[in-house]
């Protein structure tokens, strides 16, 4: 048997965050090693959620051929005592859905994600199923790698205008049919999000694709925002990747998860 986490692993101290927002880390590798945990130790200060995705989920530890996403909220519940996040956009017909929350909710998961295109029984079915583990069911509205003209290539039929912002429009469409099937939480770019928490200023808002001036690399994600506009537009959560786990050259993950901590403390 493998022993991943030892008990030389102490629970860090608990830093209390000074403002309203709190950060998701995503974890999204194919690998979890001696270095991955001590950076997330590292970071324990500066986060309260780590998510993991796709890649994660499907990616198995050589040696006990447990998935890396399961190692990795392990580690993170039971040694940096902070929630997992189960990223895994469900999408499939009410009873699997259904099914699949269960499974998450018995990983000890906080949260998890679904998509808000899924069907009324599908969305109705995971929130029937994440009040028994106490979860936060998350509604992924448009993906933040969409622009407006690839949802036109996508949701519009051939020949079909539409004049204004099909993005928010279909944002406001998702959100409004899985608010009414009780969802209240929902992952959107913070150009939606104002849309979101002036329809539901009880909603639970998450917002991806963060991107702090400091953080200048593009890549394929369209919709990005910064950390500051993330907070004035409503969020609750934002969701970090690259610029904390790939910062900029001379900048250490510890700086950069500091720096958008104290981003957000500056505006909350």
């Amino acid at each position: 048997m493998v022993v991943f986490f030892a008990e030389s692993y102490t629970k860090p101290k608990e830093v209390p965050v000074t403002g309203n927002m709190k950060i998701i880390l995503e974890y999204d590798k194919s690998s979890f090693e001696e270095k991955d945990r001590a950076l997330l130790l590292a970071l324990n200060e500066y986060i309260q959620v780590v998510k993991v995705g796709l890649e994660a989920m499907t990616a198995e530890h050589p040696k006990s051929r447990r998935t890396i996403a399961g190692l990795v909220a392990e580690f993170c519940i039971d040694i940096l005592d902070i929630e997992a996040m189960w990223d895994m956009k469900l999408g499939d017909i009410g009873n699997t859905v259904a099914q699949a929350v269960h499974n998450i909710g018995k990983l000890g998961a906080s949260l998890f994600t679904l998509h808000a295109s899924a069907s009324d029984p599908a969305l109705a079915a995971a929130v029937k199923v994440s009040k028994k583990y106490n979860m936060t069911a998350l509604v992924v509205t448009v993906p933040t790698d969409l622009d407006d003209n690839q949802c036109r290539t996508r949701f519009l039929p051939r020949g079909v205008a539409y004049g204004g912002n099909l993005v928010e429009a279909l944002v406001l469409n998702y959100a409004e049919n899985a608010y009414g099937l009780g969802i209240r939480s929902f992952v959107c770019s913070a150009q939606e999000a104002r849309i979101i928490r002036r329809l539901y200023p009880n909603a639970t808002i998450v917002t991806p694709a963060i991107r702090p001036l400091w953080s200048v690399a593009s890549d394929e994600q369209q919709r990005v925002t910064t950390p500051t506009q993330a907070a004035e537009a409503g969020a609750d959560y934002i969701v970090v990747g690259h610029p904390i786990l790939r910062p900029p050259r001379r900048m250490k993950p510890i700086e950069a998860a500091k720096r958008i901590r104290e981003e957000l403390d500056a505006v909350s």
